[in-house]
């Protein structure tokens, strides 16, 4: 077999985890919004996108294969989060 260069590290498989001390809780709600992923924990609510989704072109190598972002303090333990963004999801089927 001939040496092969490695995959650049987009085209691989992985896994990721949130990267937040004060958050030990787990998923409770995962669904997709526009431009990523919306993970809500009991604690707080994030945001995560995949590096092809940041640079679809691929000009920056350096760049993480997946970026995460709170986005607040509110998760499945909120009033507020379950009464609005949650309730919306089960009304209007997003």
């Amino acid at each position: 077999m001939k040496d092969k260069p490695p995959l650049p590290i987009r085209d691989c498989g992985g896994s990721f985890k949130i990267n937040n001390p004060d958050d030990g809780s787990p998923i409770k709600k995962m669904f997709t919004i526009s431009d990523g992923l919306l993970l809500i924990t009991e604690k707080n609510t994030y945001r995560m996108q995949v590096a092809d989704q940041i640079d679809p072109e691929r000009k920056n190598p350096q760049l993480a294969p997946i970026s995460q972002q709170k986005l607040f303090d509110h998760g499945t333990n909120s009033d507020l989060l379950c009464r609005t963004l949650l309730q919306e999801k089960v009304m209007f089927r997003l």
